[in-house]
């Protein structure tokens, strides 16, 4: 009984899950639309963005969406799925516009921007005292806390979270 549930349980999980599609063009480059703010340019920052279409079976990826990525200082064109680079301008660095379009389906999203350094030291921070009881969980948390407390540095990359956009039920414009 307990053999017939589990295989049950992780068919229904796999079932879940959707693979990602691979991504095999080099990271897309943005245009420069205006100059950069006073000493704010730390280099570049790369974004994952990724389309997703539903089906009577749940979602599944979906690939060759056309997409723009705007801020005030730069812009980029591609075609999902795509790594995308962006200006790191540390604090100063703006809440981009993402818009993606498929067949006569279009999205659009505010992508704010964050200190991506400072979440991943956050979260290694945390996960250091996952295994190690209540105290561990206690200490890890203070040194997550510390980290936050200190904010930007000056090494910190600035860009945005990784993005799924869902471009609603599968159709005829919905291919591949």
């Amino acid at each position: 009984m307990y053999k017939v549930f589990s295989t049950m349980t992780l068919c229904v999980l796999l079932s879940a899950c959707t693979p990602q599609l691979e991504i095999t063009k080099p990271p897309v480059a943005y245009k420069t639309l205006k100059s950069f703010p006073p000493n704010a340019y730390r280099g570049d920052a790369k974004t994952t963005v990724r389309t997703k279409v539903k089906t009577k079976d749940g979602s599944r990826e979906l690939a060759g969406a056309s997409c723009s990525l705007t801020t005030p200082y730069s812009e980029s064109q591609f075609q999902t799925p795509a790594y995308v680079m962006t200006p790191n301008l540390g604090p100063s660095t703006p809440t981009a516009n993402l818009i993606c379009k498929n067949g006569e389906r279009s999205v659009q999203k505010n992508l704010l921007a964050t200190n991506i350094s400072l979440n991943e030291r956050s979260q290694n921070a945390r996960n250091s005292g996952a295994g190690a009881g209540i105290i561990g969980a206690v200490v890890s948390g203070i040194a997550a806390g510390i980290n936050e407390g200190r904010g930007d540095q000056p090494t910190d990359v600035h860009g945005y979270h990784d993005i799924r956009v869902d471009m609603g039920d599968a159709g005829p414009s919905a291919a591949k």
